[in-house]
C-alpha cells in the first residue's frame, strides 16, 4: 500500500467511527419518536410509500455511485455523465411514483398511500443531486465531508420527524421527516463541492459506467427486497404478533451490525479500486483488513448472543423477551458474516460484479424459501431461517476470493480464526460468570457478564493471535505519525 493511500485511510477512520455513532444514536432515537407519537397504522402507511421510492431508487439509481467510485478515469466526463444519467432518471421515476401512486394505493387497500407516494416521490430528485457529488468524495475517500453529510441528513429528518409527529401529522411526519433529511443533505454538502458535476453526457462513458453499475443496482435491488419479502411471508404465515417479535429482535442486532459495518460498506470500494488503478496486489491489505474487522465484531456479536436475555430484560420491557431467541440467533450470523465482509467491495473493485448478483439472487431465493417453510414452527426456527443468507455465503465466498484474488482459503481462513477462538473463550467466561450470578438481579448479572467478557477477550487475544496484536501497534504507530505530520 502507498504512504498517500494508507495516510487517507488513517483519515477516514475517526470520521467513520463518528458517523457509525451518530448513526446508531440515530437509529435509537428515531425508534423512540415512532413509537411515541405514531400509530402502527400510521408508520404503516408512510413505509410502503418510502419502500415503494428505496426499491425504484435503486432500480433507477443504475448503480452510478459504485461505478464512478470505481472507474479507473476521473475526468470530469464520466462524473458529469454520471450525474446527468441519475438526474434524469430520477425524474423520470418520480413521475412513475406520481402516476401510479393510486393504482398502488388501492392494491394495498389504503388510500392516504396515494398522497404519501405522491410526496415521497420528491426525495428521488433531491437524493440525485447529491448522489454524484457523494460518490466523488468517497473515491477520494473524504470521510470527513461524507461523515458531515450523513450526520446533517439524519439530524435534520429525526428533529423534522420529532416535530410533524407531535403536532400530528401522522403518516405525513415520516414521509415529510425524510424528504427534509435529504433537503439538509443536498445544502450541506453544496458548499464543500470545488466543482459540481455538470449537464454533460457522454455515450461511451456511460456504457464504461452501466455496465459496472447496473449489475451492481440488480445486486443491491434483490438485498433491498429480500427483507421485505421476508416480512411479508412471516406475517402471512406466522400472522402480526410473531412477525412483531422478529422485527425487533432484527432491529436491535441490525442496527449493531450497522455501526460496525459502515467503514468496510463506505470505503472498501474506493480503497481496494485505488489498489486496482495503481497496479498493486490487494491481497495482504485484504487480509489485514478482515483481522481488523474479525477482531471487532467477533467479540461485540458473540457477546450480545450470550447477554441477550439480561440485556432485554434490563433495558426493555419483559414483554420482549420472546424476542431474544431471535437475537441470538441474529447475532451468531454476524459472526460467521463479518470476516467476509470485504469480498463485495474486492470483487466489486477487481470487476467481478457477476458473481455477486449471483449470490444475491441465490441468498435472497434460499432465505424467503427457508422463511415460507417455518410455517408451525417457532421463533428459533425462524432466526435461523433469517440467516441462512450468512451460512450460505460463506462457502460462496472462499471460493469466489481464491478465485479471482488467487487468496486461498487456508489463508483466508486464517486471517479470522484466531480472533473466533479468542471470542469462544470469551464466551466460556461469560457463560460461567452467567451461572455463578444467576440467583442475582439481572443488572448486576449484566454487569458481570460484561466486564469478564471484555477482559477475557483482551487477554486470549493477546496471547493466541500475535499478528493481531503487531498490525494494532503498527497502526496506532501510523496513526501517530500522521498526527505529528499535521
Amino acid at each position: 500500500m502507498s504512504k498517500r493511500l494508507k495516510h487517507q485511510v488513517i483519515r477516514a477512520v475517526p470520521w467513520t467511527v463518528a458517523e457509525s455513532v451518530v448513526n446508531g444514536l440515530a437509529g435509537l432515537a428515531l425508534t423512540f419518536v415512532l413509537a411515541w407519537f405514531l400509530e402502527p397504522a400510521e408508520v404503516g402507511q408512510a413505509t410502503i410509500a418510502l419502500s415503494v421510492v428505496g426499491v425504484i431508487e435503486i432500480v433507477a439509481g443504475l448503480g452510478m455511485v459504485e461505478a464512478l467510485v470505481g472507474a479507473r478515469s476521473s475526468d470530469t466526463l464520466v462524473s458529469d455523465t454520471a450525474f446527468t444519467t441519475v438526474f434524469v432518471l430520477a425524474l423520470a421515476a418520480a413521475a412513475c411514483c406520481y402516476l401510479f401512486a393510486g393504482p398502488i394505493a388501492r392494491f394495498y387497500g389504503e388510500p392516504q398511500v396515494a398522497p404519501l407516494l405522491e410526496v415521497a416521490a420528491l426525495i428521488l430528485p433531491v437524493n440525485a443531486l447529491v448522489a454524484i457529488p457523494t460518490g466523488l468524495f468517497m473515491r477520494k475517500l473524504r470521510a470527513s465531508a461524507v461523515t458531515v453529510r450523513m450526520t446533517a441528513s439524519r439530524v435534520a429528518m429525526i428533529a423534522a420527524t420529532a416535530v410533524f409527529a407531535f403536532f400530528k401529522f401522522g403518516a405525513w411526519a415520516l414521509v415529510l421527516g425524510t424528504l427534509v433529511g435529504s433537503c439538509a443533505s443536498l445544502v450541506t454538502i453544496a458548499p464543500m463541492m470545488a466543482r459540481w458535476p455538470r449537464p454533460r453526457f457522454s455515450p461511451m462513458e456511460f456504457r464504461r459506467l452501466v455496465t459496472f453499475g447496473a449489475a451492481f443496482s440488480l445486486e443491491r435491488l434483490l438485498w433491498g427486497m429480500m427483507p421485505r419479502v421476508f416480512w411479508l411471508v412471516l406475517g402471512y404465515i406466522h400472522g402480526p404478533t410473531i412477525l412483531g417479535f422478529f422485527q425487533f429482535a432484527q432491529r436491535l442486532i441490525d442496527e449493531t451490525a450497522n455501526l460496525v459495518q459502515t467503514f468496510s460498506i463506505r470505503f472498501g470500494l474506493a480503497f481496494f479500486a485505488a489498489l486496482e488503478r495503481s497496479g498493486r496486489d490487494p491481497s495482504d491489505a485484504f487480509l489485514k483488513a478482515t483481522r481488523l474487522i474479525t477482531m471487532a465484531a467477533a467479540p461485540i456479536f458473540t457477546g450480545l448472543a450470550l447477554v441477550m436475555p439480561d440485556l432485554i430484560g434490563t433495558v426493555f420491557s419483559a414483554k420482549w423477551a420472546p424476542a431474544a431467541i431471535v437475537s441470538e440467533i441474529a447475532a451468531i450470523g454476524w459472526v460467521i458474516s463479518f470476516p467476509r465482509m470485504l469480498v463485495g467491495p474486492a470483487l466489486r473493485a477487481r470487476g467481478k460484479q457477476g458473481g455477486l448478483v449471483f449470490y444475491a439472487t441465490l441468498a435472497c431465493a434460499v432465505t424467503v424459501l427457508a422463511g415460507a417453510l417455518t410455517g408451525g414452527q417457532g421463533l428459533m426456527v425462524i432466526g435461523l431461517a433469517w440467516i441462512t443468507r450468512h451460512i450460505i455465503g460463506v462457502p460462496w465466498s472462499f471460493y469466489a476470493i481464491d478465485r479471482y484474488l488467487g487468496i486461498s482459503p487456508a489463508r483466508q481462513f486464517g486471517a479470522s480464526i484466531r480472533p473466533i477462538i479468542a471470542a469462544a473463550v470469551m464466551a466460556c467466561a461469560v457463560y460461567a460468570a452467567s451461572a455463578a450470578l444467576r440467583d442475582t438481579g439481572a443488572v448486576q448479572r449484566l454487569i458481570a457478564e460484561v466486564s469478564a467478557g471484555v477482559v477475557v477477550y483482551a487477554l486470549a487475544l493477546a496471547l493466541i493471535d500475535r499478528p493481531a496484536m503487531r498490525l494494532l501497534r503498527q497502526l496506532a504507530g501510523d496513526v501517530r505519525q500522521l498526527r505529528a505530520s499535521a
